[in-house]
């Protein structure tokens, strides 16, 4: 499943309130997103103390759990074949908003938005 995603991490403190962006080649759908952002939340949980850097936690992931490259884009969308893109929003202690948009030709189109733990919930 070659479905090329962007994942950006957006208004976390570990990353100076930057967004940081990372293109993955690979199960961009929705489910793959959930079990990706599924072993995130895991391995910041394990971490002592928990660890508030999902960004490192996620590429990580990406890298060690699934084989894939987590490569850095300096813009969201300039890898030119995305068809998803992810947008995590630190919010507040606990409380992770999740926005998912179908792009297409470079546009994006709003498909989803909630917490984390409702879209965990919703596509694993």
């Amino acid at each position: 499943m070659s479905t090329r995603a962007i994942y950006t991490f957006a208004n976390f403190e570990a990353n100076n309130f930057k967004d940081k962006h990372i293109y993955v080649h690979h199960d961009g759908y929705p489910e793959g997103a959930a079990r990706y952002f599924d072993d995130m939340v895991y391995f910041a949980d394990l971490s002592e103390p928990s660890d508030p850097d999902l960004l490192t936690q996620f590429v990580y992931v990406i890298e060690e759990n699934f084989k894939l490259n987590a490569v850095p884009q300096a813009n969201r969308l300039d890898a030119g074949d995305l068809e998803w893109g992810y947008t995590l929003t630190y919010v507040k202690p606990l409380t992770i908003d999740v926005t998912v948009h179908s792009i297409k030709n470079g546009t994006e189109t709003q498909h989803w938005s909630g917490t984390l733990m409702q879209f965990l919930k919703e596509h694993l």
